[in-house]
């Protein structure tokens, strides 16, 4: 099992009356299963809304927090 929780954050941006998705990988002290489970509760709704980019975040509200099982990082060769 990973040390990590994955989880894939849904906003509504305001401006664009259009929703923004932004994945965070964040380790299981910094938060846990239950909190990104429970995330419509008010101060797990905050916690998650202070773990991401502040250029995310200022975009509008959280609408929807959905776990995601694993993340797999593919890296191309660097051109020479």
């Amino acid at each position: 099992m990973s040390e990590y929780n994955i989880f894939l954050v849904t906003l509504y941006y305001e401006d664009d009356q259009s929703l923004v998705e932004c994945v965070i990988k964040a380790h299981y002290s910094i938060i846990d299963y239950e909190e990104i489970y429970h995330w419509g509760e008010k101060e797990n709704r905050d916690k998650i809304h202070a773990l991401l980019p502040m250029h995310v975040r200022s975009v509008g509200p959280i609408v929807a927090v959905k776990p995601i099982f694993e993340c797999v990082v593919l890296e191309g060769k660097e051109e020479e």
